[in-house]
C-alpha cells in the first residue's frame, strides 16, 4: 500500500520497497520506513507486471484528469 510511482522504474523493470503501511489503533493507516534493512529491497518485475502497471498508470492519470482539483496527489500507485 505504500508503493509510490517514484519507486517504480518501468523502463528498467524494477521497483524499490522502501516503506510500509500499518493500521494503528486510534491513528488509522500510518506510513513508516521498513522495520529492517532487509525490508528495503529492489524487485525485478516480469514483463506481465510491467505491462499491467503501465496500463494502471494510464487509467490513474485519466482518473486524475477527470477529478481535477479534487485529486489528492500523493504519488501512490494504489491510492484506494
Amino acid at each position: 500500500m505504500a508503493l509510490r510511482w517514484q519507486d517504480v522504474d518501468l523502463k528498467q523493470g524494477r521497483l524499490r520497497v522502501r516503506r510500509t503501511v500499518t493500521n494503528k489503533a486510534g491513528h488509522g493507516f500510518v506510513e513508516t520506513e521498513t522495520k529492517t534493512r532487509k525490508g528495503k529491497r529492489s524487485i525485478v518485475l516480469p514483463s506481465l507486471a510491467i505491462d499491467t502497471l503501465e496500463a494502471h498508470q494510464k487509467r490513474q492519470l485519466e482518473a486524475r484528469r477527470k477529478a481535477g482539483a479534487r485529486w489528492q496527489q500523493k504519488d501512490l500507485v494504489f491510492c484506494t
